[in-house]
């Protein structure tokens, strides 16, 4: 009988947790790829809250490792580095002024994409499976021409995508890594968060003061492996627009829609799943068939210059 382990520090009803647990699951199928593991499968309980179980692996301090040696993986991936200038030029991601964002000019993204391509064997699948989630080549922003990024881009002004990322795994210790999938989720970090916390969410109109010019104190640990979950979910073009897996666009608005599932089940068998059309409007026959206990449905709400956020979850 396969061990189980649970990961009390997710929630399942919010974005963050669930991208989070997701992050587990690719974290721990690459690591059974390169031999150094079995193969995981992930499901959810219900504890008054939906936690994630991992079905393959033997305890959680075997799961800690494996993300700290994933983490130590990513030290030298390009795909952190991507970087460029005012001007659109691609730049050392350390040389002054470097923006470190998903909203390049078209061409830049294009070549760095064939750049990835290009830089030998290797983890090149993995490389490309992430840029794939940043955007989607050739669909570009009406207002300015650039590249048109991810649903799951919030951040903005001087705190873009991929410089937070990087400040994050730069500070990730063991500690972070256990609060984020052990819990409680005390969110004192001083380090960047990439606002998919649907509790932390900070709005303008309720508040005396902006909360873009504040430091949003996160949940380091579990933004990591929130990105890490990033290429479930790839950007596509579609008649000039870019969609992002997971979140469909009903009259302009977007709304990020994933399942809550009790069958353990592979990565794959999840990204499947998260591509459904329709999810939220899927019958309780059409559910019952998949194990799919319920769909939760999170509106992203968009602010000045580009500052996004998720608003609390319900379920469908």
């Amino acid at each position: 009988m396969n061990p189980t382990v649970h990961l009390t520090g997710p929630d399942g009803s919010n974005p963050l947790g669930f991208l989070a647990a997701l992050g587990v699951l690719r974290v721990l199928d690459d690591a059974a790829r390169r031999g150094a593991g079995p193969f995981p499968r992930l499901a959810w309980r219900d504890e008054g809250r939906w936690i994630p179980t991992v079905a393959g692996w033997p305890d959680l301090d075997a799961i800690v490792e494996a993300i700290l040696e994933d983490r130590e993986d990513w030290r030298s991936n390009p795909v952190l580095r991507f970087a460029y200038d005012r001007e659109g030029e691609a730049v050392d991601a350390d040389s002054p002024g470097a923006i470190r964002d998903l909203k390049p000019p078209p061409a830049l993204f294009r070549s760095f994409l064939a750049r990835l391509s290009d830089e030998g064997p290797g983890d090149r699948r993995r490389r490309l499976d992430v840029a794939a989630a940043f955007a989607a080549e050739g669909v570009i922003d009406k207002t300015n021409g650039d590249t048109k990024p991810t649903a799951f881009h919030f951040t903005s002004g001087q705190q873009t995508f991929l410089r937070s990322v990087a400040e994050i795994h730069a500070g990730l210790t063991r500690g972070h890594v256990v609060e984020a999938i052990e819990g409680p989720w005390l969110g004192t970090s001083t380090l960047k968060s990439l606002s998919w916390d649907a509790t932390a969410t900070r709005t303008y109109a309720l508040r005396a003061s902006n909360p873009a010019k504040e430091n949003r104190p996160g949940i380091p640990g579990a933004d990591w492996l929130a990105f890490r979950a990033l290429p479930l979910f790839p950007v596509f073009a579609r008649a000039g627009r870019a969609f992002t897996t997971a979140v469909p666009v009903a009259r302009n608005a977007f709304k990020f829609t994933w399942p809550i599932w009790s069958a353990p089940a592979a990565e794959r068998t999840v990204a499947s799943l998260l591509a459904t059309p329709d999810l939220a409007t899927t019958s309780p026959e059409w559910r019952r068939a998949r194990g799919v206990d319920t769909v939760f449905v999170a509106v992203v709400g968009r602010f000045a210059k580009g500052y996004g956020c998720f608003a609390p979850a319900h379920p469908t």
